[in-house]
């Protein structure tokens, strides 16, 4: 009997599990430390770039991996980009080399205006001790980035260098940072034709969608991506081929660009998303690392001639003459042409509604 009651116990057990695990159903939870990498304090820092250096704002990803809106971003360098960047935990994983591919969405709302950049390999190691520290390969590791135009007529693609210390993506012991500074930098430098068609429509007070996707390739053993609280591990949402349910989206439904050209890269990913909105950048400010410009000493300015009243007062003189009270040419009132009244152009409408991330 009491072999029945130690089986039925280990099967309720068993049970209990399995309903805190669950698999691209509800959100995967662990009531234990787990074999993967969380988000430090479950947070992501946005930050301004160029002039607008001095704006940071950090919010909480939450459980569903939704972070809150954040409200008026300035923009970098004008442009609606800002950086994102969030620290990396982990427990219970093999010691070694952990190689990710690394993408980022923006989406412009209202239009049909969108970005998607990829970088082939984030590579993670992790020592005996759990300390996490991390790379960017720079060889043949450049991000690829796509790009539509607000009516979805046009769409751009380029490679920008990524440089392992100063490119747009980059990471600092276990922090990893999208730089948007640096990637509209490259892009200005690189490929004119996509910062005049693509990123001019990214310059204005507007609200985006984004998303950062974290997909692993070559890994000592499987990994997830989490959120803590207190004791509970939560997996952030999938990003993944074929169908899904609860807090999961599909590949396809993720990258739309160039036919798809980035889903085959996701099949079994993990997500953070969010929203922002963009308002202009204050006027820009000198480098605190340039020599300030000497001021220059004022002009003095000119002694005002006197105005002759109406009467003029003689101006004595040895021999007074008198100052003849010359009559004053009438300007003619030109007759302002007429100015055209161009009748505009209509502006068309997108002719789609905003694709979702």
């Amino acid at each position: 009997m009491s072999n029945n009651i130690r089986r039925k116990n280990m099967a309720l057990r068993s049970a209990i599990l399995a309903a805190l695990t669950l698999s691209s159903g509800a959100m995967s939870q662990v009531a234990a430390a787990a074999d993967g990498f969380a988000i430090q304090n479950n947070s992501l820092a946005i930050t301004g770039g160029g002039a607008s250096a001095s704006f940071s704002q950090t919010v909480i990803i939450g459980a569903d991996g939704v972070v809150p809106h954040v409200n008026d971003v300035p923009s970098t360098d004008g442009v609606g980009i800002p950086s994102f960047s969030f620290s990396l935990i982990t427990e219970n994983l093999t010691a070694g080399t952990y190689n990710f591919r690394v993408a980022v969405i923006f989406d412009k709302r209202d239009s049909l205006s969108r970005i998607e950049a990829r970088i082939e390999t984030l590579q993670l190691t992790v020592a005996a001790n759990g300390t996490v520290t991390g790379i960017i390969p720079a060889a043949g590791n450049s991000l690829r980035l796509l790009g539509r135009n607000g009516n979805g007529a046009l769409q751009v693609q380029m490679d920008v260098p990524n440089v392992a210390s100063n490119g747009p993506v980059r990471i600092s012991g276990s922090e990893v940072t999208f730089d948007g500074a640096r990637l509209i930098s490259r892009i200005r430098s690189s490929n004119p034709s996509f910062d005049s068609v693509i990123l001019a429509e990214f310059d204005e007070t507007a609200a985006y969608d984004y998303r950062i996707v974290v997909e692993p390739k070559t890994v000592p053993e499987p990994v997830g991506f989490y959120t803590v609280a207190g004791a509970i591990y939560t997996s952030l949402p999938l990003v993944q081929t074929g169908a899904c349910a609860g807090p999961c989206v599909t590949s396809a439904s993720t990258f739309l660009l160039n036919s798809g050209q980035f889903v085959p890269d996701f099949t079994a990913a993990h997500s953070v998303t969010g929203s922002f909105n963009v308002v202009p950048s204050v006027a820009p400010s000198p480098s605190p690392s340039a020599s300030p410009s000497p001021t220059p000493e004022p002009t003095p300015e000119p002694s005002p001639s006197p105005i002759p009243s109406a009467s003029p007062s003689p101006i004595p003189s040895a021999s007074p003459s008198p100052i003849p009270s010359a009559s004053p040419s009438p300007i003619p009132s030109a007759s302002p042409s007429p100015i055209p009244s161009a009748s505009p152009s209509p502006i068309p409408a997108p002719s789609a509604s905003p694709s979702p991330i």
